[in-house]
């Protein structure tokens, strides 16, 4: 069993990840002006996007299929339209919080799951991205653990399951 505060700095760790792609391919300037409305402001391609120099990263050390590549690609692209239709720049608590749970149920929509136990995280984005059947324990495990409760009104039970 790992610690609350090293399972906090996980969670941390990886909801900047998912941030930094969602924001850095949120409007096309690295800056955008906050008079942009969520229908004007441009959105960067995903080639400008923090995971798609994760994805880059990786292939550097093995080939992605095409599905894992296109799955990256569009789970962020939805996740940015998700958080583009509360706020393109979040000014206070009750915003930002609005925007992540866009986020949230736009990752849920693609049954992505957070896995309840430590020896069950994925070292590899190829790995994460991988499918897993309704079927899989560690996929009923997930679907189990409270952490996942509030995605479960999301989710396609029928899989599969990231």
């Amino acid at each position: 069993m790992i610690s609350s505060n090293r399972r906090w700095a996980m969670y941390i760790v990886v909801g900047m990840m998912i941030s930094a792609s969602v924001r850095s391919a949120m409007s096309a300037s690295s800056i955008a002006p906050h008079r942009e409305s969520a229908d004007t402001a441009p959105i960067k391609p995903f080639t400008a996007t923090t995971m798609a120099l994760l994805v880059a990263e990786e292939e550097r050390l093995h080939t992605l299929s095409p599905s894992v590549k296109a799955l990256a690609q569009n789970v962020v692209e939805s996740a940015v339209k998700a958080a583009r239709t509360v706020s393109i720049h979040p000014s206070d608590q009750v915003t930002a919080v609005a925007t992540l749970r866009a986020i949230q149920q736009t990752l849920a929509r693609a049954n992505f799951l957070q896995l309840p136990r430590e020896d069950l995280w994925k070292r590899t984005l190829g790995e994460s991205l991988s499918p897993h059947d309704a079927s899989d324990p560690d996929v009923i495990d997930a679907l189990e653990d409270s952490q996942n409760s509030a995605r479960l009104a999301y989710v396609d039970r029928r899989g599969p399951f990231y």
